[in-house]
């Protein structure tokens, strides 16, 4: 804190505080390191992380000599931390994946600039400054179509119930605020002690004195404590050689003083924070007792098939069919049995299932045409089990519709469909809104940059890029059943956020539009790595900002329900009772090998020793999935809220100012940096 005061004073010309290149550095690194541990790693619930994350952020951002060293520590460690913290996300283009990072580096410019300018221009405490333009730019990573919402401080905070519950007020956002408030004070804290070993001032009998340069006998207790009594503190100024007033009021209050009653306010607000969070927590949960209701009983369906190029062909779509319709049937054993049973998103051994497609008549493309024909197989099995057992399918599928402006060209959708017991699946449907960027979805669409940024993704992609995936344009509300509970359907990338997931959605009768969520999602991309936590450990965060219940069926990834308190149950588990092994996907290289050998079948006709081998190795693939990975089912009660959230009526308005306030601090430090060349002339 009392780092603070030194550098305000620097501000007449007085050689300024800064730290060197080495403890930049360091800094740096440490940066990068507690991140990576708060974020990558949340799996081992680090949640400690979330409170010393961003410090040395902060502290090599104000302590950096000149702008151009503060833009260079937040470009360069922030592309080092978004490369690491996403490198699942390499398992589908590493290309792909170093755009991505170097974007959302770019997005920590503004914030480093607000960050220093607060700080140093405004004399803000980093409890206060950090919060502001850290959230502010979190905002900001997660608008356009490079939006991903990683290293927010909230991940480690998913099974703190008493700490979540604020998110109904704010969105995640609110709590990130909180936490980033902490990571400020540690900061101000490390300044304070800093600042009082270079100034080398100790407490003695007669009061403060300022000792010979080297001495080091004063202590951060002393530090801290004594940085608060302002009446002492002219003391200090007499003693240490600093400017002795602000010219502000009527010469009062010196510049020591100001600072310091600004980091005793910013103590003050922080406690005040932190005191609020687990009161407003425990009155939320106790409120849940009446008004969380039981719904509908719901069956959520994982299968386990990680994938990558070259294994195309090592999955059997018919295989896959019956493993899935005998995990039903499992399913229907419960009592009471499910209202509706969920499968996963679209995935390679499910063909399009639309009617539009399947029936048809007129010449399609061969792909499209081969995959008419594996849907009309594929829809035939599903329609008997769902019409015979009376319960309703929901799985997901892509879509292939005719343009509405040419009947020759067919539009592709990833779709969540309905299969229901009167024999229709096409009018219950969910398009999905929010595509995954460099998946689904590739800017700058008929332009230069997008074909650009293909061949960039493409160059070290491991799985094929869909971008002529269209966006859904509507969000459906679907109803279970004969009952009164109502639903939406949300795909795979779309629960990271809260607008995709239904958050803001207005029923126009001022009652809440759904009662819970139904997320079907793919993660066989991340072949059984760290990604599949982070996408799941989002969705305690998205039940508590809408009160909301969850139900997730994911292939590979973490499947499970949540209650709208963010309450985590019914996960699905293997034998060992784990949701995830931590292994890895080991059977792909030689599920490719598997491929490439079937593709000579006369040879392995011929040859018994070679038929014998592939025979083999097939059982070897099947034993390392079944130890790697996690299958099977489980059926709960979905639980529903009356309760409507603040937020679910006020939106990201909170986020917006914070983001707003970001770009103005940005915009001020350009302008003043612009205008230093011209006051020395």
């Amino acid at each position: 804190m009392l780092r603070l005061l030194s550098a305000h004073a620097a501000r007449e010309r007085e050689t300024p505080v800064i730290f060197s290149g080495q403890t930049l550095a360091a800094l740096a690194f440490a940066w990068i390191a507690a991140q990576v541990t708060a974020h990558l790693f949340e799996g081992h619930d680090f949640l400690v992380g979330a409170f010393l994350a961003v410090t040395p952020f902060a502290l090599g951002i104000v302590g950096a000599p000149r702008r151009r060293e503060v833009l260079l520590f937040a470009f360069g460690g922030g592309s080092v931390f978004f490369m690491s913290a996403q490198y699942f996300l390499g398992f589908y283009s590493w290309s792909g994946l170093t755009v991505m990072a170097l974007w959302q580096a770019a997005t920590l410019a503004p914030l480093a600039l607000g960050l220093r300018w607060l700080h140093g221009r405004w004399r803000w405490p980093l409890a206060f400054a950090l919060p502001i333009v850290w959230v502010g730019g979190e905002y900001l990573r997660n608008i356009g179509p490079l939006s991903l919402p990683t290293g927010m401080l909230y991940a480690p905070c998913h099974r703190q119930l008493w700490m979540i519950q604020v998110c109904d007020l704010a969105g995640v956002y609110g709590l990130d605020f909180a936490l980033a408030m902490v990571n400020g004070l540690l900061a101000d804290a490390a300044l304070a002690w800093w600042w009082w070993r270079r100034h080398s001032v100790s407490v003695q009998s007669s009061g403060w004195a300022a000792n010979r340069p080297g001495n080091r006998s004063a202590d951060l207790p002393s530090a801290v404590s004594q940085v608060f009594n302002l009446r002492r503190l002219r003391r200090i100024e007499r003693h240490s050689g600093l400017p002795n007033s602000l010219p502000i009021a009527n010469g009062r209050y010196s510049r020591l003083q100001i600072c310091a009653t600004r980091n005793l306010a910013a103590v003050a607000a922080t406690a005040a924070i932190w005191l609020f969070i687990p009161a407003y927590g425990w009155y939320r949960l106790s409120e849940a007792a009446s008004t969380m209701r039981p719904g509908p009983v719901l069956t959520i369906v994982q299968p386990d098939i990680p994938y990558r190029a070259g294994i195309a062909d090592g999955f059997d779509p018919r295989l896959y069919l019956e493993q899935m319709l005998a995990l039903n049937e499992k399913a229907l054993t419960q009592s009471p049995p499910p209202a509706l049973v969920v499968w996963p998103e679209a995935m390679s051994t499910m063909p399009p299932l639309n009617a539009e497609l399947l029936s048809s008549l007129q010449s399609l493309p061969e792909e499209l045409a081969a995959q008419r024909q594996a849907g009309q197989t594929t829809i035939a099995p599903l329609r008997q089990w769902v019409e015979r057992n009376g319960v309703p399918l929901l799985l997901g599928s892509l879509a292939w519709l005719p343009s509405p402006t040419n009947s020759a060209r067919w539009i592709c959708y990833n779709s969540g469909m309905i299969v229901s017991p009167n024999g229709s699946h096409d009018e219950s449907r969910q398009f999905k809104m929010r595509l995954f960027p460099g998946g689904e979805q590739i800017p700058g669409h008929g332009t230069f940059i997008h074909e650009w940024l293909r061949r960039i993704i493409d160059l070290t992609g491991q799985i094929r890029t869909r971008a002529e995936i269209e966006a859904g344009e509507q969000r459906e509300v679907f109803r279970s059943g004969s009952g009164p509970a109502r639903y939406i359907i949300t795909i795979c990338y779309e629960m990271l956020f809260s607008d995709s997931s239904g958050a803001f959605l207005s029923s126009g009768d001022g009652r809440k539009p759904f009662d819970f969520l139904v997320n079907i999602s793919n993660d066989g991309i991340f072949q059984r790595s760290r990604g599949q936590l982070v996408h799941w450990r989002v969705a305690p965060f998205r039940a508590v900002e809408s009160r909301i219940g969850i139900a997730r069926a994911a292939n590979t990834g973490i499947p499970g329900f949540i209650k709208p308190t963010g309450e985590i149950y019914g996960l699905v588990t293997n034998g060992r009772g784990q949701i995830w092994t931590g292994l890895g996907a080991p059977e792909l290289s030689l599920m490719a090998d598997v491929v490439k050998r079937r593709e000579r079948e006369g040879e392995l006709l011929r040859s018994p020793r070679e038929y014998q081998r592939l025979t083999n190795d097939i059982a070897r693939i099947a034993a390392l999935r079944a130890e790697a990975g996690v299958s099977g089912q489980s059926t709960q009660t979905i639980f529903t809220d009356t309760r409507r959230t603040l937020y679910s009526r006020t939106g990201d308005v909170f986020a917006r100012m914070l983001m707003l306030v970001l770009m103005a601090t940005a915009v001020a430090s350009v302008a003043e940096a612009l205008r230093k060349p011209r006051r020395r002339e």
